[in-house]
């Protein structure tokens, strides 16, 4: 595939999933503002434990197949098929026998009666998502993201609107349950509509081997990663107590929700561009450097905003009972840079077949967590947790470049003249908004949150502005005729 075809193809179906996180964190986030007034803290802790656990049990269990479909530059049906008997058929059913015999241990281990009914309600999200149709994944590919971007569109709606609905009803942590179901439901018919492929069951175990000799490096990856998203709030859950979690919860939500959003979108979108382009290194080098420095300069300008308006956002939108999630939510923002830098290099590896690495890395940073969570909740409480997570973001950041180095030929250098201008724009950043919070003498209403982001946004332009038309950067540059052939002149 040509290199401007490719551009053309990134940005395209870049676009389209930018456009459906956007609408998605925008519906998460009324949701949830939403719900803090209907429902209780100890209700997300509920469903915060659920979660977790199930999300552990799915990790355990994930061959990690559909990953080997797309590093595969050929892929016959019979390999869809495989990874679809054995990646969701059979996954989706132990899983749902697992979630059936822990149900009730989970349930006394964290004194919770309702956990076991919600745990066991949820086998049926599992049964759904195990016979979604696979064919999806060839339009991920393809790098043709239309409609799997229809399918997400649609499948965040229903979760939005059964979950609102069921909580002003029951006013209590089934609302989630309903909406997670409707919501799998959901992609399940959508599925078999936009795809016309028709998978079958083959239990070709030639084929499974072949396959998971690229997936298993990333399926140990993905326990792993369930491991490190569960970590702090199972021991805030177990040590402290569930309204406690649910405070937390919802510190997660809004302080860490963005760099996993970027973590995704980078998964889904620049795994598949690397590996179209993995036998030319200087050229995937290159590509490398110039998203990492774009994610990362509108990052720093984002979460900058964020830190600095935290206590705006929480006051304002989620009312004074929530006040306690403000301190460990800024924590985990500073968090967040971390997490995006270090994030950005997972999909070069599994790109170039090198998977092993983003597993050595995730472990690092979980063995990091695990041996800091314990004291620093006893310490600190909330902010404990919150500590525990950047500490270990910021001790797998050497190893990450480490790797990056010895694979790629990037020099130290090079990294960090892409990290100079999100630095530069953060601290701007940060200081203009902190000049316009001292002058309204912090004190907080809607009207200064209102200036506080028209502040973040005029900021954000200009210097886009300056590096574009008076420092002409050339990796701005590119990415600016890039986005206004592909996106401004398609579409205005």
């Amino acid at each position: 595939m040509k290199m401007t075809n490719l551009s053309s193809k990134l940005v395209s179906s870049s676009s389209y999933t930018v456009f459906v996180r956007g609408i998605d964190k925008i519906s998460a986030l009324v949701t949830v503002i939403l719900l803090t007034r209907i429902l209780e803290p100890t209700e997300f802790g509920i469903m915060a434990i659920a979660v977790i656990f199930v999300g552990i049990i799915e990790a355990l269990s994930r061959v990690s197949l559909e990953e080997s479909l797309i590093q595969k530059s050929e892929t016959s049906n019979e390999e869809f098929n495989v990874s679809w008997t054995y990646g969701r058929i059979l996954r989706s059913w132990i899983i749902s026998i697992l979630l059936f015999l822990f149900a009730p241990i989970i349930a006394s281990f964290f004194g919770e009666e309702r956990l076991e009914d919600i745990l066991k309600a949820l086998i049926l999200v599992q049964l759904f998502n195990g016979f979604e149709n696979i064919g999806m994944i060839k339009y991920t590919k393809a790098m043709d993201l239309k409609y799997p971007f229809y399918l997400s569109l649609y499948n965040k709606f229903s979760r939005l609107i059964v979950t609102l609905i069921s909580a002003v009803i029951l006013q209590n942590a089934w609302a989630f349950v309903y909406g997670y179901i409707a919501a799998s439901l959901t992609s399940l018919i959508l599925s078999y509509y936009y795809s016309s492929y028709r998978p079958s069951l083959n239990f070709n175990l030639k084929l499974l081997k072949s396959q998971f000799n690229f997936s298993g490096w990333i399926m140990v990856t993905y326990i792993l990663n369930s491991f490190y998203s569960s970590i702090d709030r199972s021991f805030v859950g177990k040590m402290l107590n569930i309204a406690t979690l649910g405070y937390y919860q919802i510190a997660v939500r809004f302080g860490n929700e963005f760099p996993g959003e970027i973590k995704s979108v980078s998964n889904l979108v620049l795994f598949p561009f690397y590996s179209f382009n993995k036998e030319k290194i200087d050229e995937t080098r290159s590509n490398f450097l110039l998203i990492t420095k774009l994610i990362t300069f509108f990052s720093s300008c984002l979460l900058s905003f964020m830190y600095l308006s935290s206590d705006y956002l929480v006051i304002l939108f989620l009312g004074n009972n929530w006040v306690e999630i403000i301190s460990p939510m800024k924590i985990l923002i500073i968090a967040s840079l971390f997490q995006i830098i270090n994030s950005q290099s997972f999909p070069l590896f599994k790109g170039l077949g090198i998977p092993k690495y983003e597993l050595i890395i995730t472990s690092v940073f979980i063995f990091s967590i695990f041996i800091g969570i314990y004291p620093l909740i006893i310490i600190y409480g909330l902010d404990g947790a919150a500590l525990s997570v950047m500490m270990g973001h910021i001790v797998v950041m050497p190893l990450m470049l480490y790797f990056l180095i010895k694979n790629t030929g990037i020099r130290l250098s090079q990294l960090f003249r892409t990290f100079t201008y999100s630095i530069f724009s953060g601290i701007l950043m940060a200081s203009s908004i902190n000049f316009l919070l001292f002058i309204n003498d912090y004190s907080i209403s809607w009207s200064i949150l209102l200036q506080i982001l028209t502040c973040a946004i005029s900021v954000t332009a200009l210097i886009y502005y300056f590096l574009t038309k008076i420092l002409k950067d050339p990796d701005f540059l590119r990415a600016h005729r890039i986005f206004k052939r592909e996106i401004y002149q398609r579409y205005f």
